[in-house]
Order: structure tokens, then sequence, then C-alpha cells
């Protein structure tokens, strides 16, 4: 219910609207942000979550009920925020402990949480939360800490992240969540309570600064593993088949370096190097916006595809979709590559389709898979989704996608027709590279037998 006493209704449909309840009246609200797909209210705020029709990214505003003023956060790429009067804070959505505090008169600053997390009280004041020293504190909005108080009793509990402000008592209630499903109930009178640590504040980095600590983590991660990383305006933009935004802020490609980072060193040492082969030489990787067909007829976004040009490895990821199971899911379709090439150089090769097609049930229709719900449903034990049913390559792509991030169970349990194939996969990549220095088992190792 907002300060208007109208009710705020989000439908399935995507529409938004204020309901009155005397009287029934529909008044719609926030037409142009059609992609809505969070509400929240208190008393005061309408706080609406919309992904950008351009970059699909998520961005965040408040509707102010007491004035109709729409408020816009500053800073892009966050994942959360919370909004009081002209003043915000934001975390970033890799890193939900580093937040940005944007107040209403003055430059943003960074604040590193250190595993803390922080809240922005509706009286202007920061509340953080410290669950491995029991301890809560508020803070100005220069950081400088005004209270502190250390809950010694709490039951092996955690620390809800609301605060109820009382006008009887005066301070705060604070709830403790306990394991064994109890709550217990604390009251915390700040006025009586002595100031702790001060919270660091640190200046927003300028872009000059941030370009070069992307052209620095981009050059560390081209040496370490000998890749070509193109970020901002050096991403191409037209593809065969596909046509791709440019993502041109640092804060956004430095986030997506970090999940590719987290993928790449998932990978033997010198794996990379080894998918050079014939022809193909070099590896590129593009770390772009919103992917789309180049045929206007078909309106879908991609997350990434591969390409093979000349003499080079392409692939091209929108970094506002893209998590490490795209980067499993794409290299996978390089390494499909490498296997055909080997297979063509020598003669005992494991690897081939006709053997991998060999491994699906007898309803499947060999090796033109085709897009089928009604054949996936028939045995969950073969495919790990219809999208894997539209051809081998994307089969052993999805297969080697959920035994690397860990959604093993239940799919690849002994004996199943997934499990087969996991195995065959395995031992194909093993019989076409040198594993000498590789470890026992490797990621995608880990659900054999």
């Amino acid at each position: 219910m907002g300060a208007d006493d109208a009710v705020y209704v989000h439908s399935w449909s995507g529409d938004s609207y204020a309901l009155n309840l005397e009287t029934g009246e529909q008044r719609p609200v926030l037409e142009e942000d059609p992609q809505i797909s969070y509400l929240a209210i208190n008393d005061d705020y309408l706080q609406v979550v919309y992904h950008h029709p351009n970059t699909g990214e998520l961005c965040h505003s408040f509707l102010d009920l007491r004035t109709g003023e729409r408020h816009d956060l500053p800073v892009r790429g966050v994942s959360g925020c919370e909004y009081n009067n002209g003043t915000w804070l934001s975390y970033e959505i890799q890193n939900s402990f580093v937040y940005t505090l944007t107040p209403a008169e003055g430059e943003p600053v960074r604040v590193d949480a250190g595993y803390r997390n922080i809240r922005l009280l509706e009286d202007y004041v920061l509340l953080m939360i410290n669950e491995s020293s029991n301890r809560i504190s508020l803070h100005d909005l220069s950081g400088k800490s005004l209270a502190e108080c250390i809950i010694t009793e709490r039951d092996y509990g955690y620390i809800s992240y609301e605060l109820i402000p009382s006008d009887t008592f005066g301070g705060y209630f604070v709830i403790i969540n306990n394991h064994d499903r109890s709550i217990r109930l604390f009251h915390w009178d700040p006025a009586k309570s002595q100031p702790g640590t001060d919270i660091p504040f640190a200046p927003i980095p300028t872009p000059a600064e941030m370009e070069l600590k992307v052209q620095s983590r981009v050059e560390e991660l081209e040496n370490t593993y000998g890749l070509n990383i193109l970020v901002g305006l050096d991403t191409e933009v037209n593809f065969y088949d596909f046509k791709v935004v440019q993502a041109t802020d640092w804060d956004d490609i430095l986030r997506a370096l970090q999940t590719l980072e987290d993928a790449l060193e998932d990978y033997p040492e010198d794996f990379f190097r080894q998918l050079r082969y014939g022809e193909v030489q070099r590896m590129e990787i593009h770390l772009a916006g919103t992917i789309t067909a180049s045929n206007e007829e078909y309106t879908d976004t991609y997350e990434a595809f591969v390409q093979e040009q000349y003499d080079c490895h392409l692939m091209v990821v929108d970094i506002f979709l893209a998590d490490v199971g795209t980067y499993y899911h794409e290299f996978s379709h390089i390494i499909d590559s490498f296997l055909e090439w080997d297979a063509m150089q020598r003669e005992d090769a494991l690897f081939s389709d006709e053997t991998w097609c060999s491994l699906n049930p007898s309803w499947f229709p060999g090796y033109s898979y085709t897009y089928s719900w009604e054949q996936y449903v028939q045995d969950y034990s073969c495919f790990i989704d219809s999208y894997s049913t539209i051809n081998p390559t994307e089969d052993r792509a999805r297969v080697l996608e959920h035994a690397m991030v860990g959604y093993g169970d239940p799919f690849f349990e002994v004996g199943t027709v997934l499990t087969e194939k996991l195995d065959y996969y395995c031992r194909c990549i093993r019989d076409a590279f040198d594993t000498t220095d590789w470890p026992d088992i490797v990621l995608w190792e880990q659900y054999l037998p």
C-alpha cells in the first residue's frame, strides 16, 4: 500500500499500475519501462528494477510517491540498491560487499565493506552488520562510527538485515534468526553505546584510471592463457549471422574480465595453446553487449556464439548475460572443432560423431538431431535439456557445461546415457590433447564413476 492509498500491481504480463481500492480505478505507472522485473514499495517510494532494452543490464529507479518524481540510479552495473531523499547505496553484481555510496550532494565514493553488509536507514545513517564478530554499528554518511553493539547471545544464529525502529522505547529492535529456526528479539539503544571503527571510503576511479586498469587485466589474461581479448570500442559489431552492441562501461568490462578469468583458470595449464592447430593459430574473445541475429526477422538475443574465421577461433560474449557456464559451453564448441581436426589427422583417433550418436536411445533419430521437446521428455537421463537435441555439438556443450559448473546431480548418475556421453567425451579429450602435465582428474571429469 502506498502513501496515496493505492495498491501497486505488477502483473505477469508486464503491466504495472496503481489500483485505487475505493474506486477501482487503475492508473498506469512507468509505462516507458516495459521490461520491469521487480517492484517493491514502502510508505514513500516505489522501487523499480528493469532490464535496459538495448544492453539487457539491470537498471534501478525509485518513484517518490509523495511528489511523483522519478529518480534513476546514477551508477551502472549493480544488482541491488537503496534510496532515501537523494542518497543511494548500491552494490555490485560480482561482489555484494563492495558498495557505492552516492550522496545527494558531493561525489560518489567506493565502500569496501570487507565481508560485512551495509544498509541505508531512513534517517540517513549507514548500518553495518558484521556476521563474523556479532557486531552491528551505525555510521554517518562520511563513514564515521556513531555507535556500535556486540551481541554476545546469538546461539549460533545470524543477524537479520532489518532493524526495526521503536518510537516507544527509542533505538532499534534487532532480530536474531537461530539455526534451530527459533527467533530472538533484542533491543538496542545506540544513544547508550560507544562508537566503534569508522568505515573507510575511497574515491571512485576516473574513467582514465579504469581504462588503464582494464588494459592491465586484459594483458595479464592474454599473457597467461595465450588468447586475444577485445573490449570496448575495439570489439566488432557485425559478424556473419549476428550483430553486436559494444559494451563501453569500464566497470562492466572489469567485472566481465573477472568472470572470464574464473572460467579460464578451471582448465589445465597450456590447454588453450593446444587449441592452435592446422591453420587455426589464434583465439579471439570479444567482450560485448547485446547480441542479436543479423536477420531482423529474428528478435531473440544470445548469450554468446563461436565462429571459425580463417586462422582464428572467434568467440563473442554478451557480458550482461554470460556467466562461467557460458564460457564452458562456448569453449566446448572450440574443443569440438579440434577433435574433428584431430580425427582427420589420425586413423586411431577416438572421437567421431557416429560413436557419439550411437550413445543416444533407440527412439532418437540418429545423427539428424531434431529440436523436439516430446522426444526429450521421454527420458531425462539422455539429454540435459531440449536445447541439447539441436545437434551433436550442442549436446556435447551442454554435457560439458553442466559437468564443469557442478550441476552433476541428478544428471550424471551411474548407468545413464548422460554419464556414458560424459565418459566418452572426456576420453576423447584426453586422447587428442597432450595431458602430460594435467592433474589426474580435471574439472569436467569430476562426475565420472
